[in-house]
């Protein structure tokens, strides 16, 4: 079954049998973009519809890996022992979203680069709990405030 898909403005990302396949958004047949021994889910388009991040289990463990839209060799961005479960990008393309049991279940963010991941939150700002976006499936990073969510809407469903 297709699960978690996203849409860039010309390609389709889902992850079906714990690989990510692509299809044209104009219709057509899916290819498979990744095949590693592995289960590779969560899989976002970056803004500019270049890059896919995804969550990817290759050794036992949840990380947050990159690949290019078109194929190619991905990128791990994580290393940790506690799952990473990926939930956007950052708006600018620079940055992503992921939950992490590493500290206290929070959101945190990494540099696409790999940098390392830091609070999502800054100085007065309370952090949200993985709890709190996982009760909105369709929220995403607000464009305008770092630390708001917004609903597919627009409503801001947490804010710091």
């Amino acid at each position: 079954m297709m699960r978690y898909p996203d849409v860039s403005a010309t390609q389709i990302v889902f992850s079906y049998a714990g690989d990510i396949w692509v299809v044209p958004k104009s219709g057509g047949l899916a290819e498979r973009l990744s095949s590693p021994r592995g289960e590779e889910i969560f899989p976002r388009f970056s803004p500019d519809g270049s890059q896919i991040a995804f969550s990817g289990n290759y050794d036992g463990n949840l990380d947050i890996y990159v690949v290019p839209a078109i194929g190619g060799l991905p990128r791990r961005l994580t290393y940790h022992g506690a799952a990473d479960r990926l939930l956007e990008w950052y708006p600018d393309g620079n940055s992503l979203l992921f939950a992490s049991t590493r500290t206290a279940k929070k959101i945190a963010s990494i540099s696409s680069s790999g940098f390392p991941p830091k609070a999502a939150c800054q100085r007065r700002c309370r952090c949200l709990t993985a709890n709190s976006v996982r009760f909105h499936p369709m929220a995403r990073p607000s464009p305008t405030c770092r630390s708001a969510w917004i609903s597919a809407p627009g409503n801001v469903i947490a804010a710091g």
